[in-house]
Order: structure tokens, then C-alpha cells, then sequence
């Protein structure tokens, strides 16, 4: 019923919640931008993916349908709105930049949704058999690979929350890389 092309693309989503057909296929190590855009077309057709225009791009995330297909994570439907939209594209960017800029597969890559939804990970998380440091926050980082975790922060947060949040990943991971844009290069 699907290529493995298309269960790569599915499962992709799964983990992401979405992305758009370019970070999609840059994860999925494709260099078949437009076979996967057509992929994308074939499973929005059979229902099991669904799209939106967002900032002027198309994005993908799976329907019921398609969430039923992959083995994943999460839990419940993605509903792309505004800001955490936002924030949740450019995670999957991240993943894909990482992916490609330092040679990590994207197997490796934890998105914040799988450690959330992992039984074990709570409360003692053990994040890739980094760490099993006790750990009574609900907090989890964006991304995770290996000991190195990866917080993207598009709003302003108290002082207060942003330390938690650090002392957090830093009971766990040996490397944090917080990604702010340049307005909030204060914090």
C-alpha cells in the first residue's frame, strides 16, 4: 500500500508533528525534493496527511488517518495555529540543519514530544542512556541528540523560568545549545 519512501515521510511527521516538504525530505536524507513533494500530494489524497499554508509556505502533518499508520510517539493530532506553529518549524529546521550541517541521522534525534510521551523518561529521565539523574520537572528540551540538548526560545520568559529550565537540562545533558533570536539575545 505505501513505499517505504512514504512511511519515512509519515513517520517523519509523527516525530515532527510538521514540517514542510523540504525539511521532510532533507531529514528522510533525500535528494528528491520534487518525488517527495509528490509523495506528500498521494498521501494528503489517501487522507493521512494534511496541509496549511503557514508564513507563506506549505506545511504537512499527519491526520488520524495517517497517525494510525506510523508507529510514533505522539499521541494526539497536531493543530497548527500561529506561534507554536512557529516554534514547532523551526525545531524541525533545526533537526534538518543538524542533520546536515554536522552528519547526525536523524534517527538519533529526539524531538521534545517522544521524550514527553516515553513512560520511562518520567520522572527519571534517561535521555539515550545519557543521564538517569532524578529529575521531578515535566520540562524536556526541544531536541536531543546524545548528551547535548537543544532549546528553541521565540518568546521572552521570565528569568526565573529560564534558569529552572537550564538547571533542568543541566542535570541531564553535558551540552545545552539555546537557540534565541536576536531581539532576545538579553535573556
Amino acid at each position: 500500500m505505501f513505499t517505504e519512501k512514504e512511511i519515512e515521510l509519515m513517520t517523519l511527521l509523527g516525530r515532527t508533528e510538521v514540517a514542510s516538504s523540504r525539511t521532510l525530505s532533507i531529514l528522510a536524507g533525500s535528494n528528491e525534493l520534487t518525488a517527495d513533494r509528490k509523495r506528500l500530494q498521494k498521501l494528503i489524497r489517501g487522507g493521512f496527511v494534511d496541509f496549511k499554508w503557514h508564513g507563506g509556505k506549505k506545511i504537512y502533518f499527519l491526520t488520524a488517518k495517517g497517525l494510525g499508520q506510523v508507529e510514533t510517539s505522539m499521541r494526539r493530532l497536531y493543530n497548527p495555529h500561529g506561534q507554536v506553529t512557529d516554534h514547532s518549524l523551526l525545531v524541525a529546521d533545526l533537526a534538518a540543519y543538524l542533520h546536515v550541517k554536522e552528519k547526525i541521522s536523524a534517527d538519533s534525534i529526539i524531538f521534545d514530544r517522544e521524550m514527553e510521551q516515553i513512560k520511562e523518561l518520567k520522572p527519571v529521565r534517561r535521555f539515550a542512556g545519557v543521564s538517569e539523574k532524578r529529575c521531578d520537572k515535566t520540562h524536556a528540551p526541544d531536541l536531543a541528540i546524545g548528551s547535548t540538548c537543544y532549546e528553541m526560545e521565540l518568546t521572552q520568559k521570565s528569568k526565573a523560568r529560564l534558569a529552572e529550565n537550564y538547571a533542568t537540562n543541566a542535570a541531564l545533558f553535558a551540552k545545552q545549545v539555546w537557540v534565541v533570536p536576536m531581539r532576545l539575545t538579553t535573556l
